[in-house]
């Protein structure tokens, strides 16, 4: 799911081409939506997730018009569905904030949220991961997804 949530990352980042400022401004702001499909593999098929985010980028500047972050607010949320056989599930909304300072960004709150009650599945990012984007280095994690590696749950569900 790490990559998951690091192709997630890159696509939000990409969603906003940051512009210099000239001079001091309060913060400049855009929103953006897009649509895109992730893929989950499971033992001999693959899950397709359809997932539509939202984002709502503010750029802050300094007393010169020098750009100090970017932060931008995701909301995502999606269908995970098996195409061979119809079985899907709908993916709580996840809602999480990017900040990027220099190269360093920080990711904090809930990427995505995967509930069958009734098979007793819940699959939750939820947490803060920094990372420095020129090198790949994660700094700090503080992260439910390292625990969720394993989806043979989520595969089998919708088998």
């Amino acid at each position: 799911m790490r990559r998951i949530s690091i192709l997630a990352l890159g696509v939000a980042a990409l969603l906003f081409v940051p512009v210099a400022s000239a001079q001091a401004h309060p913060p400049h702001q855009a929103t953006d939506e897009s649509d895109f499909v992730l893929r989950i593999r499971c033992d001999g098929f693959t899950l397709v997730d359809q997932v539509h985010i939202e984002g709502r980028l503010q750029r802050f500047f300094n007393e010169d018009g020098t750009r100090r972050r970017v932060t931008i607010h995701n909301r995502w949320e999606g269908t995970i569905t098996n195409k061979a056989t119809g079985e899907f599930v709908a993916i709580d909304p996840g809602h999480w904030t990017d900040t990027l300072v220099g190269s360093v960004i920080t990711t904090r709150g809930q990427l995505y949220s995967i509930k069958i009650a009734s098979l007793g599945i819940f699959i939750h990012g939820v947490g803060r991961v920094v990372t420095d984007l020129r090198t790949g280095e994660i700094l700090f994690e503080s992260s439910t997804e390292a625990h969720h590696q394993d989806y043979s749950d989520l595969c089998n569900a919708l088998a």
